[in-house]
């Protein structure tokens, strides 16, 4: 539905820190950034070995781990990177997201809350409590959200596009086109925003204007299945039967495979 950001503490910023320690976690972070997190993982284990307090090197291990689908095992060095420092901003916003990652959609809206708490001014804070207030179905809580990420960053096209499908969840399909306008000002090969601004025309029988927007959303994106099982449907609504079916198949050709519950009700005949 929408980015997740997740963050990798580069910066040292205790004078104090050993040598050692911070030449491990400097390595890790190499090594991390090359896709080695095991590598990356055995350099962050020295530099905790050698400074146990080192909460920063506890966040980018847990970094790590997630990447390596070690959910448990993450979470529980996020856990330890805040009891050292529970002002740490990085460990909350990774828990978040590797929590919203496996749907402790609570856990993560938790997590970002206190993001929010201690960076105010830190939009993605905003985007990522949004989306977890949205798959919680708390959309007017998300456009409220999205609303503030918008303040902190105006041009932050992820917020006008996700506060667009909230207020479509909500049925205020004109607030959606203008978020969808937006977005698409910022972003003019958005397939998604067209796509989704052509289902909200729909909704407000606008089926001309809907149609158009599928075929932007096609020349934005060749391979967006939803647009062309979209489409499908507005030429189907318009008498082209066999345009409609022939959208329907390539749908499903892209991985749309409801598609094909369509071509047996509606195309079997052609």
């Amino acid at each position: 539905m929408k980015k997740i950001f997740l963050v990798l503490f580069l910066f040292i910023t205790y004078i104090t820190v050993a040598q050692t320690a911070q030449d491990n976690f400097t390595k890790g972070i190499e090594k991390s950034s090359k896709m080695d997190f095991n590598g990356a993982i055995s350099d962050y284990d020295q530099a905790i070995l050698l400074k146990p307090d080192f909460a920063e090197a506890y966040v980018n291990r847990g970094l790590a781990k997630a990447n390596l689908g070690r959910v448990d095992e993450a979470l529980k060095d996020y856990d330890q990177s805040i009891k050292i420092n529970k002002k740490i901003v990085e460990a909350y916003i990774n828990r978040g997201s590797l929590r919203f990652s496996i749907h402790d959609y609570k856990g993560a809206l938790t997590d970002y809350d206190k993001v929010i708490e201690l960076r105010p001014d830190m939009y993605e804070g905003f985007i990522n409590r949004a989306g977890a207030k949205f798959s919680m179905q708390d959309y007017q809580g998300a456009i409220t959200d999205f609303t503030e990420a918008i303040k902190i960053n105006p041009k932050s096209i992820d917020s006008y596009y996700n506060r667009g499908l909230a207020k479509a969840n909500i049925k205020d399909f004109k607030g959606a086109i203008d978020d969808y306008n937006k977005a698409l000002e910022l972003d003019p090969k958005f397939a998604n925003a067209y796509n989704n601004r052509g289902l909200a025309k729909g909704n407000l029988v606008d089926h001309k204007g809907a149609l158009q927007d599928f075929n932007l959303a096609i020349k934005a994106n060749p391979e967006l299945s939803e647009a062309y099982q979209n489409r499908g449907t507005s030429k189907f609504q318009f008498g082209d039967k066999l345009g409609a079916c022939l959208d329907w198949s390539k749908a499903g050709e892209l991985g749309y495979y409801d598609a094909y519950e369509y071509i047996k009700k509606y195309c079997n005949q052609l």
